[in-house]
């Protein structure tokens, strides 16, 4: 039985090659490779491992890690408001081939000045903490209530001399994650040919950034109003330390792995 074009159906169809992007047609001709080098040895006998691969790169191109880092692009405004605030004081290195692209240096700019912003707010934070001390033992018959608030902000002063130890101690580890994926990304476009999209990530990043700090600033203002004793330039103490407890819930909501399905 025959087809219009003359075909019978018992013949084949033709086959298609695949169609492959760059980094996949090196991997299979890499193995492609090693598979020839291997029987032509084990036909003579050799017991040499030489496998005639392809020498990989030790570092990649820096402007392609740049270009293809998408999470650090839909992230960055948290990042450079955590380096502002003086909380996490890490860098992108220049765009060098020896370095990786987020680095960690205690003697680097960005620390030298989160240890001056950690020194102005230690300061104001001590007079704060100071003077609510000095009037609650001063006024002993507060209302209960009253009281009650009293010692949740003043135990709220103490999280900010925990910045360096539960901070900045962690930099190194922060930049070697941060570096991960920058390389991941990288390899991902290189082995897919397509790169890795973070849908909404740019926008809610900026949105919680925006949402800590009005956050901060509503709670202090609410507080001047509600606590009798409560002074304003108190506020100025503790802006940075609930926004920085916000930032760290927001940086948690971020990295969330539910927010990287796409």
């Amino acid at each position: 039985m025959k087809n219009h074009d003359g075909s019978t159906i018992l013949d084949k169809p033709p086959r298609i090659a695949p169609l492959f992007n760059p980094g996949q047609r090196e991997f299979l001709e890499d193995e492609q490779r090693q598979r020839i080098q291997m029987q032509k040895r084990a036909q003579e006998g050799g017991k040499s491992t030489e496998y005639y691969i392809r020498k990989q790169s030790t570092l990649d191109d820096a402007r392609l890690l740049d270009e293809h880092d998408s999470f650090y692009k839909t992230t960055k405004s948290l990042l450079v408001l955590f380096q502002i605030m003086g909380i996490m004081p890490i860098h992108r290195n220049p765009p060098d081939n020896n370095l990786p692209r987020t680095g960690f240096s205690w003697t680097s700019r960005q620390m030298l000045y989160a240890i001056c912003i950690f020194s102005l707010e230690t300061f104001i934070v001590a007079m704060v903490l100071r003077a609510r001390v000095r009037n609650f033992i001063e006024q002993p018959d507060k209302h209960f209530d009253v009281a009650i608030y009293n010692i949740i902000f003043i135990s709220l002063l103490f999280t900010h001399f925990l910045l360096p130890v539960a901070s900045w101690r962690h930099g190194p580890e922060v930049a070697i994650f941060k570096n991960m994926w920058t390389n991941y990304q990288y390899k991902f476009w290189r082995v897919t040919g397509s790169p890795i999209v973070f849908p909404n990530l740019y926008r809610l990043t900026w949105g919680l950034c925006i949402f800590s700090w009005a956050l901060s600033v509503a709670v202090n203002v609410s507080q001047y109003f509600l606590q009798p004793d409560f002074e304003f330039w108190y506020t100025f103490a503790y802006y940075p330390i609930i926004a920085m407890l916000n930032c760290f819930c927001s940086l948690w909501y971020v990295l969330d792995k539910r927010k990287f399905r796409g």
